[in-house]
């Protein structure tokens, strides 16, 4: 009887809280209708000849020899690849950035700082026009590369940030506790202070990583057909603006809510 008293409550919010969030989806999809009905109605009243098939025809066509993909496929599967080498790197570099900066010497501490500050406060696009037209002449970088190198640092310094405030928003007491009770500083923070901070971080994480996945729409400058440019070439083959755009970012959307997905279902598991 006591066991069922306790978890009554908890069933009950958990109802609550699926009832909440069905009627809030419902909304949302409600509104996202009255929004494309209002595009489609507009689109129809101009009159214009829309060729959706044919930038659909961009992600790839059916031949006698098989399937054939198209600019806009081969951009998307460019796009995914800088997006997860430049996670890997600006994941990899935001953790040493916060190791530096929490545990690290005053030297670390300063290059930790002036790494973040200054990449926080200069555009992408400066750094990937230096990464390309600079570093790539010393290491000889291709595009790609250039692209996720300086994805990967620029999102890295947002990331430090990210990491250090998690691990600074577990209470001290509790680390205190632990080393009180035997554990050494490592284990402490390994079971102590590391579960706290990821559930902290993974909302903002994955905000970060969506900025990520948008942000890499920039590497088209340095003339890396990812989906970006791969839309702009249809664009000047076809001239469908509307339509080009209207896929592309409709993709970018997918990708975003792909990653929500994803980020909520593992919360789940851990949670």
């Amino acid at each position: 009887m006591g066991r069922f008293s306790l978890s009554a409550p908890g069933k009950a919010l958990r109802l609550a809280w699926r009832g909440h969030f069905i009627t809030d989806f419902l909304l949302y999809l409600l509104v996202c209708a009255a929004i494309v009905w209002c595009i489609l109605r507009g689109a129809m009243a101009s009159g214009q000849n829309w060729q959706w098939g044919r930038v659909l025809d961009g992600f790839g066509v059916f031949t006698a020899e098989g399937f054939k993909a198209g600019p806009l496929l081969l951009g998307l599967l460019c796009t995914l690849k800088i997006c997860l080498f430049g996670m890997v790197l600006a994941v990899c570099s935001g953790l040493a950035a916060t190791s530096m900066r929490l545990f690290g010497g005053p030297g670390a501490r300063f290059l930790a700082t002036a790494y973040i500050q200054l990449i926080r406060n200069t555009p992408l696009l400066v750094h990937i026009f230096l990464t390309y037209f600079f570093l790539a002449l010393y290491f000889d970088f291709s595009a790609f590369a250039s692209a996720v190198f300086a994805l990967g640092l620029f999102e890295g310094a947002y990331m430090a940030e990210i990491f250090r405030a998690g691990i600074l928003a577990v209470p001290k007491e509790q680390v205190e506790a632990a080393r009180s009770l035997g554990l050494g500083k490592g284990r402490a923070f390994a079971h102590i202070v590391l579960p706290q901070a990821v559930r902290h971080v993974m909302p903002p994480l994955v905000s970060q990583s969506i900025s990520l996945v948008k942000d890499s729409s920039l590497a088209g400058a340095i003339a890396l057909v990812e989906l970006t440019q791969a839309g702009r070439l249809i664009i000047d083959a076809q001239f469908t603006v509307f339509e080009t755009w209207t896929v592309v970012a409709a993709t970018y959307l997918g990708l975003a809510l792909l990653l929500s997905a994803i980020s909520n279902r593992l919360r789940r598991r851990r949670g």
